[in-house]
């Protein structure tokens, strides 16, 4: 991966620039502080031996590069490889296991899921356009928009073509209590104006909100049609073709 967007301050008022993503990027160091600490801490019972040994297993497995399913106590790894590191873990259940940074809630892991199923199965779509995925952490670690009332997405997904790279900042959510005017929701509108004063035409920005909730219900609440949710890139989870939706509408590309 060659760039990312990052945020600094000139006086009060935000500015971008690009640089290259690196192993000392706070999304790649988790909890972690420099380059080669652990990007999770996970916090158990002591007396739970089993557990233990399950959390040497997944070590050993991630010291070897075997990227593959396991689970245990709640804890499990959400498969992608077009993710920039493994593992990505989810925690589910009321048990006595803290993870840190948070595990990944249900609506993130289905995002990823499916965007790992849309690349295995549509090769013939994705040809010439590499596809990356990376989590961006919450306030304090990852990227945040200013412009958006420090939105921070949950996801960052690049798309490379040719010299041209598309990098979507994704989050999937519940938005039954969002309303349309939302900052987060106008932020696909407005993202226009940054990717104009990063001053280069290779690097293309865009803004998605993937709903959980129904579209049914959102239409009934937000009262605007299918193709005004779509121009202000709100796509649907129970939708087959979301991912491809928002892969094309991020190259500029009008849905299907």
């Amino acid at each position: 991966m060659e760039v990312q967007v990052i945020e600094w301050r000139v006086g009060d008022q935000p500015a971008r620039d690009l640089e290259t993503l690196s192993s000392a990027d706070q999304n790649l160091l988790g909890q972690g502080d420099t380059p080669g600490d652990p990007y999770y801490a996970i916090e158990y019972d002591p007396s739970d031996i089993a557990f233990r040994a399950k959390l040497d297993e997944l070590k050993t497995l991630i010291l070897s590069g075997q990227a593959r399913h396991w689970e245990c106590g709640g804890l499990k790894t959400v498969m992608c490889d077009r993710h920039l590191f493994w593992p990505l873990l989810t925690l589910s259940g009321g048990g006595t296991v803290t993870l840190m940074p948070v595990g990944l809630n249900a609506d993130e892991a289905r995002f990823v899921d499916d965007l790992k199923r849309y690349h295995d199965q549509h090769a013939a779509e994705l040809e010439g356009t590499s596809l990356y995925l990376l989590r961006n952490l919450s306030r304090g670690r990852g990227l945040g928009f200013f412009e958006a009332g420090n939105f921070h997405p949950d996801f960052i997904v690049w798309q490379v073509r040719g010299a041209h790279q598309y990098i979507a900042f994704v989050d999937p959510k519940g938005v039954r209590q969002v309303p349309w005017d939302d900052p987060k929701l106008l932020f696909s509108e407005t993202i226009s104006e940054i990717e104009g004063r990063l001053g280069d035409e290779t690097v293309h920005l865009s803004s998605f909100i993937v709903s959980k909730t129904s579209f049914r219900e959102m239409s009934e609440f937000w009262r605007v049609t299918r193709a005004e949710m779509t121009a202000r890139h709100a796509v649907f989870q129970e939708d087959e073709k979301y991912v491809a939706d928002l892969l094309r509408m991020a190259q500029g590309t009008a849905v299907r």
